[in-house]
């Protein structure tokens, strides 16, 4: 119903741990995505760092078996505490969708738990060029964009702020083209 509707399937954290079980047996797991019943694997979702290394385990098992499935990290939050510790990096280029480049498998999961190095998965160079993103380009792009998201508020609230917010998203994009060696638009 979903590839009816356009849209792809995800198979989502297989080794969450609900009431001391997984959440899908392991057998069934292998069998759903070798049998092309999905279309891209959420790696990286489970509540503990754990999960998400036997999750990871899993697709690396798959990839040695001939199934190399596009990944992403929590497609979905069950308590606002979790939905900042995972993310999706996918190289996107200028004429395509998120989509696109994910099922081209040029996405990477990220893993950022409070304290912690994050940890990113994916292919071997790009999970090396995520490494080198999240150490030299997010944070910087976080200075960029600091206040935005009360910008956003007070524009959705009352319409005010709204050169502050131009401001502010132009600085970021400016910065972003200029990191990214792209010629200003």
């Amino acid at each position: 119903e979903i590839r009816k509707g356009g849209g792809k399937a995800i198979f989502p954290h297989p080794y969450w741990t609900i009431c001391d079980e997984y959440h899908s047996e392991t057998d069934f797991a292998m069998y759903a995505l070798k049998s092309g019943m999905y279309d891209i694997y959420e790696i990286m979702g489970g509540c503990t760092v754990f999960e998400n290394q036997v999750q990871s385990a899993l697709w690396h098992e798959l990839r040695l078996q001939g199934v190399d499935m596009p990944i992403v990290a929590s497609t979905d939050a069950h308590s606002i505490d979790k939905i900042c510790n995972y993310t999706t990096i996918a190289l996107v280029k200028d004429d395509e969708t998120v989509t696109d480049a994910i099922m081209d498998k040029r996405s990477v999961a990220v893993e950022c738990m409070p304290g912690e190095t994050p940890r990113v998965v994916g292919s071997f160079r790009l999970m090396k060029y995520g490494i080198y993103l999240m150490e030299n380009y997010f944070p910087v792009y976080a200075t960029y964009t600091h206040g935005l998201g009360e910008l956003m508020r007070n524009y959705a609230q009352d319409g005010t702020c709204a050169d502050a917010l131009s401001a502010v998203n132009g600085r970021a994009q400016t910065f972003r083209m200029k990191f990214f060696g792209k010629k200003g638009e």
